[in-house]
């Protein structure tokens, strides 16, 4: 017979998606320290480079977006952004939360929260972005709790060559055989550590071909109470959910 400690390895992790998105404003510390009193494992936020070279967390380039600023991210100055109102938008009891820096973060999660960065960038060459990324990583040590997903494979790839220590992830939304997803990390040697499918991409093939292959998976975004049965015994590694403590309850009645 297993043992609890076995049986709690095999149930996949609880991870807020941009936080405890439906409570709080989405890529703000409120939404990251609330994803954790929910019982969320970890959590998953997006990334951005400003224009003085800190990684910021937010969903989009645009401001407009989730602040009351005007123009891009990537064109802005810390301070300058630091400034904006990334909580109004969600309601008035969070006037004023700020975007905080993948640094910012690191440092308010619990030392044993798991940690699910991607990279937002469409460049050809995200020289800036990996470097700033991995020097982050390696800063903290977190090597042990974080993995870099993307849905650019580029961004992946200099990952791998600038610290193979990093674990790397691979988002996708449309239907790839895994040995297409092979074909392009082969030319770089690049090593992934896990697939990023959206949901209803999974099934019972692709999870034999992933364990085959030595891959996690860790899938976004699941909502549902049934998908989140149904993916807990397909035996996924991640859940990526706007809703942690509803993932949270499951998973303890497991």
């Amino acid at each position: 017979m297993k043992s609890l400690v076995e049986l709690l390895h095999e149930l996949p992790k609880n991870i807020a998606h941009r936080g405890a998105r439906r409570q709080a404003p989405e890529n703000t510390l409120a939404a990251f320290l609330l994803a954790e009193k929910l019982g969320a494992d970890g959590v998953e936020l997006d990334t951005f480079r400003c224009a003085t070279g800190e990684m910021v967390v937010t969903h989009d380039d645009d401001l407009k977006v989730w602040s009351n600023g005007e123009g891009k991210v990537t064109k802005t100055p810390l301070k300058a952004l630091k400034e904006l109102d990334f909580g109004s938008h969600f309601s008035s009891e969070f006037a004023k939360e700020q975007i905080p820096t993948l640094q910012e973060v690191i440092d308010s999660l619990d030392k044993n929260s798991f940690i699910n960065i991607e990279v937002k960038t469409l460049a050809l060459r995200p020289i800036q972005e990996v470097l700033e990324v991995a020097k982050i990583i390696k800063l903290n040590n977190i090597y042990h709790r974080t993995i870099v997903s993307s849905f650019n494979p580029i961004v992946l790839r200099m990952l791998y060559k600038t610290d193979v220590k990093i674990p790397l992830g691979f988002l996708y939304q449309f239907k790839l055989p895994i040995y297409s997803i092979e074909y392009i990390f082969r030319s770089s040697k690049a090593k992934l550590q896990a697939l990023h499918p959206e949901s209803r991409l999974i099934g019972n093939t692709l999870m034999k071909q992933a364990i085959s292959r030595g891959y996690q998976i860790n899938t976004w975004t699941v909502n549902e109470t049934v998908e989140m049965q149904h993916l807990i015994s397909l035996g996924v590694d991640s859940i990526i959910t706007d809703y942690p403590d509803k993932l949270h309850k499951i998973l303890t009645k497991h």
